[in-house]
């Protein structure tokens, strides 16, 4: 058996279906998941060997490997190799508010204050006409989990939920303001990235990578819906009404799995576009030239491009 460490914020649907249908035991890998509590600090477990791969937001890839830096870090080589999920229901969600009006003044927590997610929400409240820190605070606050709870508990007014808390959220009484899906239907919210050097050892990325799809292929088969609802309610300890909602949402064409983990040219480019409108992307880097390269921002030997 190969070990395979995967660094996520959240435990992964596609995980937990490898290993309820006994896919890693069959491709002879044994995979140990490890929760990382926010963006920094999940590339950095990946810069020091302490993760494989990465379950992270595709703007994260762009931010380590484009970002211009004052700093003396050097770009980070990471590689996406699958796309996993469209919007993946990342969504804006409020404790009390009911529109995106509503938050004018409001304190939204975020991951990081240039993670992914964060980077979403300034572009959702761009389009409403409102401007970060005029109109609204950001507070950093950690991963999808923690700003969850940080949700239901009053810390802030709102933030940004995907993989299912956003529906947790609104079982346990908060209001989905926007989704992701409402304004950027091709957006690719999370992908699978690693490093060369573990890319470079086949006989981990391929089973690892095989097992992956084989997952996806499984929970979209509407043939195991009775299963797969079964794994959101006991691995993710939601009742049987929300565990079906959150598979719905999974399997959803518009913005759930993403069959094969094909990686769309088009949805990493409009991941660029969010990032050099409120990020910090370097203003050399083409896009469109780097998605041309076959082993640069995604690696073709692992992903398949479309």
């Amino acid at each position: 058996m190969i070990t395979i460490r995967l660094g996520s914020f959240s435990n992964s649907f596609v995980d937990a279906v490898a290993r309820r249908a006994g896919i890693y035991r069959d491709e002879r890998v044994q995979v140990e998941f490890c929760r990382v509590f926010n963006s920094p600090s999940q590339f950095e477990k990946l810069v020091l060997g302490e993760v494989d791969v990465v379950l992270t937001a595709t703007d994260n890839v762009l931010n380590y490997r484009y970002k211009r830096r004052s700093d003396n870090n050097s770009p980070l080589d990471v590689r996406i190799v699958r796309a996993v999920e469209l919007g993946g229901g990342a969504s804006l969600v409020a404790a009390r508010a009911t529109s995106v009006h509503d938050l004018r003044g409001a304190l939204i927590a975020v991951d990081a204050t240039d993670s992914g997610f964060a980077l979403l929400l300034y572009e959702l409240l761009a389009r409403a006409g409102m401007v970060r820190g005029l109109d609204y605070r950001v507070v950093a606050f950690g991963g999808t989990p923690r700003r969850f709870e940080g949700l239901v508990d009053g810390d802030f007014d709102a933030t940004m939920l995907n993989a299912g808390f956003d529906l947790r959220a609104a079982d346990r009484g908060c209001f989905v303001v926007r989704t992701v899906s409402d304004v950027l239907p091709d957006y690719i919210a999370t992908v699978l990235a690693a490093l060369p050097r573990w890319l470079e050892k086949e006989s981990a990325a391929r089973p690892f990578l095989r097992a992956w799809d084989r997952a996806t292929a499984f929970a979209l088969d509407r043939d195991n819906s009775e299963t797969c609802v079964d794994i959101f309610k006991e691995h993710f300890a939601v009742s049987a009404k929300l565990a079906a909602s959150m598979y719905q949402q999974a399997v959803d064409p518009q913005f759930g799995l993403v069959p094969g983990g094909q990686v769309s040219r088009f949805g990493v480019s409009s991941v660029a576009d969010i990032r050099c409108r409120h990020g910090d992307l370097d203003g050399d880097v083409d896009i469109a030239a780097v998605l041309r390269e076959p082993t640069g921002l995604i690696d073709r030997r692992y992903a398949r491009v479309v």
